[in-house]
């Protein structure tokens, strides 16, 4: 595959920094006033101290137009890269390097998707809305020259015009990240296959279903690598990092509270890059007044509050794909398929891909089953005839748009609970509360009703045993209204009791951080907004708990002669209060020693190959599940050929002494965990460019927390300790004003801009990594005082 610097190269890095430090433009000083065409009434964008766009309009067309406009003078580079993405759009800027992302990108649909959604759209406010924003981005485009940004600079190319299409694909491009366990659903043969179910089971912490893979895992090989390969290459090449899925959000009933109304809080967590995940914006308009944050791209508030209703969200973690497997009965032709009737014909849908540096472009085909697009093969034979299609939720009919707008303006908690039963993709655990003093949770999205073992593993296509059998009806997904412990809490654990009717198969976490959430909130009355940061603000390693004191009495008995450091050690993890602060020296030496364990761990059933294949990858509950059950005894012969568990401890806590002192020095008290504990918000243009890195690149920033804390900094257990993924934006609104710059909250990543010479491109970055905030009322005077710097559109020939 390309490495960093050639896909660095690719979209023109070459230009050199010091170029691009010229020619960048200060974004942060805007235009007063602007004369559009499609402009009906005067717009008004009034930006804040960290640049967030207070957008007012007249009418919802007017509204969605400003929103638009505002977006792309803020994120156009980001919006474009990710249309290219979702359209199979990025040889065109890259050249051969992105091919192999684009024609995957194109097999699994977003963009076929996306325009078979908008094309269904009847005339209405949500067609106009769409076509609205489309509009605004474009107004910007137009108005900006032949590059807008340094981005198109250096790269030497202009952005795609804006289609209405391109914000659904960016809804569904959200639910695909949230969403892909594909490699997921490939890996469980894998493991199955070498060390057998019964072991494989101990690992999953379940029972496998099947013990007779319908195709050997080897078999998928193949499309694990090019998975592999097209993730890297997004991550590189758009900034879309793998996700490693979480986040956190509760909401707390009056009952418990000073204020006597409910209190709201989210984090989300997903992988950080730069410009930072979300965009933060406050829509006024006909029936709306609501701030929070959305992907950008997406014509509506995703997480946030209007003047009524509070609401957040996190993953439900629910596998909303299936990988069925194909029968072909020619190989050659390819184009019919085995049902249970007998065969049945292929659609054929053909994409035209553009590739810089070549003359003619690509053609890719791409075969449709009755069950969704062929993404591979499943073997190398030249006489293969079975293969893997997806069918997805995100595939089927759905408005999630309506659903967006409505949420928006829902003044009660049952208003804004019909509103989530437009919502298909993502799956989500929607939290929120009202100004009435109500809490309420609903489980979001559309729910396969599948047949037990679907959503584990693929699973034959061919047999009608295996069929999806329509979905969970609305009125029947997990909800509660009002819990009489005044609190609800969800961190992306199973979330229904096991007699729930309906099988829910999902990658769901380990239930650290919500045990611990319910620990700060149970048994508390009077609690504040302060109280509610400090929640968020939380690094107690609750995972470590029944665990280190194994350690420790492991440590003192074993007899051995510990060294001068490893002694010292030892009475430094003894001492240690189970934060995980940036300056904590206990913290570091536990965390390091459990990532020896977990990796020695794995080698002792895995080849090093597939050991480190699975510590990189996002495997929920199973990294640790296991682990955690070795940790305190081996009663079920994991460690094989005579090798003890406390001989395998041992050796790991040596491994972290000695990586800990090659790495910091050799004093243990010294040892803080923000050493080696860092984030990073990069660029994908700076991408094999170190120098233009510097100009670009947000940090390192030593931060606190962990995988598992409720302040979560998840790092790659592969390659640790730098964090790739944890809170991307945090939400705090009190009820009993959620108007009031008091009573709502928020803080971004790195920071609202995209361009690194805005005052807003990094602004955020230090207070985030506090934990702090910046205000986010809704009140039209307090946001008059607070966000003077105005920006004006209006109709074209008013100027």
């Amino acid at each position: 595959m390309p490495t960093k610097k050639q896909l660095g190269a690719a979209v023109g890095i070459a230009a050199g920094a010091a170029v691009v430090a010229a020619r960048l433009r200060d974004r942060g000083d805007f235009e007063r006033l602007v004369a559009l065409p499609g402009v009906a009434e005067p717009i008004e964008i009034r930006r804040d101290a960290q640049g967030i766009p207070h957008i007012r309009a007249a009418s919802t067309p007017d509204l969605m137009y400003g929103f638009g406009y505002a977006t792309a003078q803020d994120r156009l580079w980001q919006l474009d890269i990710l249309h290219r993405v979702t359209r199979g759009r990025l040889s065109e800027i890259v050249g051969a390097a992105g091919l192999e992302a684009d024609q995957m990108m194109c097999s699994i649909g977003l963009w076929r998707s996306a325009k078979a959604s908008a094309a269904r759209l009847p005339d209405g406010e949500t067609k106009t809305a769409l076509d609205c924003f489309a509009a605004g981005v474009n107004a910007y485009i137009a108005g900006n020259g032949t590059y807008p940004g340094v981005e198109f600079l250096v790269g030497r190319y202009h952005p795609i015009p804006w289609e209405p299409a391109a914000s659904i694909a960016m809804l569904k491009m959200m639910g695909w990240n949230l969403d892909n366990y594909l490699d997921k659903l490939l890996q469980r043969d894998r493991v199955s296959n070498a060390i057998g179910e019964e072991l494989a089971a101990h690992y999953y912490g379940d029972v496998l279903r099947r013990s007779d893979p319908v195709v050997p895992s080897d078999s998928y090989r193949d499309l694990l690598e090019r998975m592999g390969r097209v993730t890297q290459t997004l991550a590189d090449v758009a900034g879309i990092e793998p996700t490693q899925p979480g986040s956190n959000n509760w909401a707390v009933a009056g009952i418990r509270t000073a204020s006597g109304k409910p209190l709201l809080a989210n984090d989300p967590h997903l992988g950080f890059t730069l410009p930072s995940v979300w965009y933060e914006c406050h829509l006024t308009g006909p029936g709306i007044n609501a701030a929070g944050a959305t992907i950008p791209g997406i014509p509506g508030i995703a997480i946030g509050h209007n003047d009524h209703v509070a609401w957040g969200i996190t993953a439900s973690m629910l596998v909303q794909t299936e990988l069925y497997i194909e029968q072909f009965d020619d190989p050659d032709s390819r184009l019919r398929y085995r049902t249970e009737d007998g065969y049945a014909e292929v659609t054929r849908w053909m994409d035209v891909i553009p590739v810089k540096g070549r003359t003619d472009a690509v053609a890719h085909e791409t075969l449709i089953t009755r069950h969704g697009p062929v993404i591979t093969g499943t073997g190398e034979a030249k006489d293969e005839v079975r293969k893997l299609a997806l069918r997805w939720v995100g595939h089927e009919e759905a408005d999630e748009i309506t659903g967006l707008l409505d949420l928006m303006r829902a003044n009660t908690v049952a208003e804004f609970r019909s509103a989530c039963a437009g919502i298909s993709i993502p799956s989500l655990n929607m939290v929120f509360a009202d100004t009435e003093g109500h809490i309420a949770y609903q489980y979001v999205g559309k729910v396969p009703i599948r047949p037990d073992g679907c959503g584990e593993r693929p699973v034959p296509g061919w047999d009608g045993a295996h069929e999806w059998q329509g979905f969970v009806p609305f009125a029947e997904l997990p909800h509660r209204i009002d819990p009489p412990e005044g609190f609800i809490a969800t961190a992306n654990t199973r979330i229904p009791a096991d007699d729930y009717p309906y099988p829910l198969p999902g990658v769901y976490v380990s239930p650290f951080r919500q045990r611990r959430i319910v620990q700060l909130l149970e048994n508390r009355t009077e609690l504040t907004m302060e109280d509610m940061r400090r929640i968020q603000a939380d690094t107690y390693v609750l995972h470590a708990e029944p665990l280190r004191p194994v350690l420790l009495d492991l440590l003192d008995r074993s007899g051995v002669a510990w060294s001068e450091t490893e002694q010292a050690a030892i009475e430094v993890l003894r001492a240690w209060d189970g934060f995980a602060e940036v300056d904590s020296p206990g913290a570091a030496i536990w965390e390091v020693t459990y990532v020896h364990w977990l990796r020695r761990v794995l080698r002792a059933r895995f080849s090093p190959e597939m050991t480190e294949d699975l510590m990189s990858k996002f495997m929920g509950e199973a990294h640790w599940a296991l682990p955690d059950r070795l940790f305190l005894a081996d009663d079920i012969g994991w460690f094989a050929h005579g090798e003890a568990r406390e001989t395998v401890l041992r050796s790991a806590f040596t491994d972290a002494v000695g990586w800990l002192r090659e790495q910091i020095g050799p004093y243990p008290a010294e040892w803080e965990w923000g050493a080696v504990h860092r984030v990073t918000f990069q660029h994908p243009i700076a991408m094999g460019a170190p120098a233009l890195g510097k100009l670009v690149n947000v940090g390192p920033i030593p931060i606190g927390g962990e995988c598992n804390t409720v302040n979560c900094a998840y790092y790659n257990l592969a390659a640790p300790y730098d964090v790739i993924s944890g809170a991307s934006f945090r939400l705090l609104v009190d009820l009993a004003d959620p108007s009031g710059d008091t009573g709502a909250l928020a803080s971004n990543t790195a920071g609202q801009s995209g361009n690194p010479r805005s005052p807003h491109y990094r602004d955020q970055a230090a207070r985030w990594s506090q934990v702090r905030y910046h205000p986010f009322g809704t009140d039209a005077a307090s946001v008059a005082a607070r966000a003077p710097h105005i920006t004006r559109l209006v109709p074209d020939g008013a100027r």
